[in-house]
């Protein structure tokens, strides 16, 4: 009984981090008007809570303008003091990967050149979805579920 019994423990805990999941969160808000030329707009903050354990795998956003995107937009993600620079209106990165899932994103816009700002020009939606595992007692990780995963920068810079 003893032996089925380590048996039973040794095998279960072998299977226990196949068996996690990657655990998801998101965030959105209405985005700020953009009215001068070459000054960032800054959302208010996303804000995200999860276990100290927890670390961010990958992070994906998208926002929305209310009309289409004039020359010389820019659009930036920043977490703290870091920011990428976000060349679509959606997309995922790595570049947060093992950061804590606690601590929150704002987004930044601006219009830097070229036609004039449309009075009216707003970002009418914008959000964060971060996806994370949490660290075991001792601080390892269980293996991504999806085959194949990346957490490089697919879309999205340091700005």
């Amino acid at each position: 009984m003893r032996r089925l019994s380590r048996w039973l423990s040794a095998g279960l805990l072998a299977v226990a981090p196949a068996l996690a999941a990657d655990i998801t969160l998101s965030k959105t808000l209405a985005g700020p008007a953009l009215s001068v030329r070459g000054q960032w707009a800054t959302s208010q903050p996303l804000v995200f809570r999860g276990p100290p354990e927890g670390r961010i795998q990958q992070t994906r956003w998208f926002y929305r303008l209310n009309g289409p995107i004039p020359a010389g937009f820019q659009a930036q993600l920043c977490r703290g003091t870091v920011c990428i620079a976000l060349d679509s209106g959606r997309g995922n990165t790595g570049y947060f990967t093992d950061a804590p899932v606690s601590g929150s994103f704002r987004f930044s816009f601006r219009v830097l050149s070229g036609e004039a700002i449309r009075p009216q020009l707003r970002v009418i939606s914008a959000g964060v979805t971060i996806s994370y595992r949490q660290r075991s007692a001792a601080g390892q990780q269980s293996a991504p579920v999806k085959a194949g995963a990346t957490t490089a920068v697919t879309s999205g810079q340091p700005f």
